[in-house]
C-alpha cells in the first residue's frame, strides 16, 4: 500500500507579487530536499504567476482572505477602506477562526506555512497542526503603524501570529514587536545573465544601456511621456498602454523570465519592496527607487539596500515629471561589487523542515 504524502497548505498573501516571489525559492527548496509532498496553495496571486514560480505540481485555491492593506496603487494606501475591511474581518473573529478550521479539515491538511496570513495560523494551531509563518513583515505591525487606536484588532492579529510554531523573519525585515521571530538572510531567486540575447531580441546595439521599470504586482499607471530621453538608453516596462516611444519596449517583447531579465539589464527603476530589492541585490543590478515614506516598511528596506547595492532615491513627483535623469546617470556609472549578500535559504529550509515535521 502506497504511503500517503504529507499535505502542506501554503497560504500566500495576494498583496502584490512580493510575498509569492519570496516564498517560491523557499518552498521549491523544501520540496526538493524534503519532499515530495502534496501542496495546496491558498492565494489571490494569479495562477499563471504561481505556475511560473513554483517548480512542482500544486492545487490552487483562490483566496482573498489575506488582503494586507487596500491600495489605490503601488504607492498609496486607502486608509479608510483598509480600516473598514479589518473591522468587518474581525467583527466575529471566533466564527471566522472556526470557518478556517473547517476548511483545513476539509483539505485534510497535515501542516501549514503562511506568508503572512494570520487567520490560517490561528486555525491551524487550534487544530494542533504544525504551522509556520515566514515573511519580512506582519500585518499586525502594519495595522498598528497606521491605526494605533485599534488595540482589539491588533491583539487578535498578534495572538494569531504568536500561535505559529515558528516565525521566520527574512531580511530585510521590519522589527517584529511581540513576536519571538528567528532572522535569516534574504531569500530570492537568482537569474542568468543573458544580455547579448536580450539586446539581439530587442534589435538594439551592444552598447545600449537598459533600464527595467516596474512597480511590482499592484496596478500602477506610469505616464511615460515625460521620462528622460537619453541617447543609448532604452526602457523596458510591463505595459506600454497607448504610449509609443522608440526608446521604450514592453517587457513581453524580451521573451525571458523576470530574474534573467533583471540580471541582464543595467538598472532597475522600482518602488521599495522586498521582492524587487532582494532580487536586485542578489542579481547585482543597481536600483533607482521611488520613495514611499508613508509605508511602515520603507526605511528598513532602503537602509538594507544601501548597505548591499548602489542605489538612489527619487520622489514620485520626479517620476511623474521625468526629472530623474541625473540620478539615473549617476547610478549607471557606479561600479557594482560582484559579491551578493549571504542568502538565508539553507537555514530557513532547515527550520521549516524541523517545525513542520518534515525532517
Amino acid at each position: 500500500m502506497p504511503v500517503k504524502k504529507m499535505h502542506l497548505v501554503l497560504v500566500i498573501s495576494g498583496h502584490g507579487y512580493g510575498h509569492a516571489a519570496m516564498t517560491a525559492p523557499l518552498i521549491n527548496a523544501l520540496q526538493r530536499e524534503h519532499g515530495p509532498f502534496q501542496v495546496t496553495v491558498k492565494s489571490a496571486v494569479p495562477l499563471a504567476f504561481l505556475q511560473r514560480k513554483l517548480a512542482f505540481p500544486f492545487t490552487h485555491v483562490p483566496d482573498e482572505t489575506d488582503f494586507g492593506m487596500v491600495n489605490r496603487d503601488a504607492f498609496e494606501v486607502d486608509l479608510s477602506a483598509s480600516l473598514q475591511r479589518y473591522r468587518d474581518f474581525h467583527q466575529d473573529w471566533p466564527t471566522r477562526v472556526r470557518a478556517e478550521m473547517a476548511q483545513l479539515v476539509a483539505l485534510k491538511a497535515d501542516a501549514l506555512l503562511s506568508n503572512i496570513a494570520y487567520l490560517p495560523l490561528a486555525a491551524a494551531a487550534r487544530l494542533g497542526l504544525p504551522c509556520a509563518a515566514y515573511s519580512c513583515l506582519n500585518w499586525a505591525e502594519i495595522l498598528h503603524a497606521h491605526f494605533p487606536d485599534q488595540p482589539g484588532i491588533y491583539a487578535e492579529m498578534l495572538s494569531a501570529y504568536q500561535a505559529a510554531d515558528i516565525f521566520i523573519r527574512s531580511e530585510p525585515a521590519m522589527p517584529m514587536a511581540g513576536l519571538d521571530s528567528i532572522s535569516v538572510g534574504p531569500i530570492a531567486e537568482s537569474g542568468q545573465r543573458r544580455r547579448d540575447e536580450l539586446l539581439q531580441t530587442l534589435g538594439l546595439p551592444q552598447e545600449t544601456r537598459l533600464v527595467l521599470a516596474t512597480m511590482g504586482g499592484i496596478r500602477t499607471d506610469m505616464d511615460l511621456a515625460n521620462w528622460p530621453r537619453i541617447e543609448g538608453l532604452h526602457y523596458l516596462v510591463p505595459d506600454l498602454g497607448d504610449q509609443t516611444r522608440a526608446d521604450i519596449s514592453a517587457v513581453s517583447t524580451a521573451r525571458m523570465g523576470f530574474t534573467d531579465l533583471l540580471r541582464s539589464v543595467d538598472l532597475l527603476l522600482t518602488k521599495p519592496g522586498y521582492g524587487s530589492f532582494t532580487e536586485a541585490a542578489l542579481n547585482r543590478t543597481p536600483v533607482l527607487y521611488v520613495e514611499r515614506p508613508n509605508w511602515p516598511e520603507h526605511r528598513y528596506l532602503c537602509r538594507w539596500l544601501e548597505r548591499h547595492l548602489p542605489c538612489r532615491a527619487i520622489t514620485r513627483q520626479q517620476l511623474t515629471a521625468g526629472a530623474f535623469a541625473p540620478e539615473m546617470l549617476d547610478l549607471l556609472q557606479e561600479q557594482v561589487s560582484p559579491e551578493p549578500p549571504a542568502q538565508g535559504l539553507a537555514p530557513a529550509v532547515a527550520l521549516l523542515a524541523q517545525h513542520l515535521k518534515l525532517a
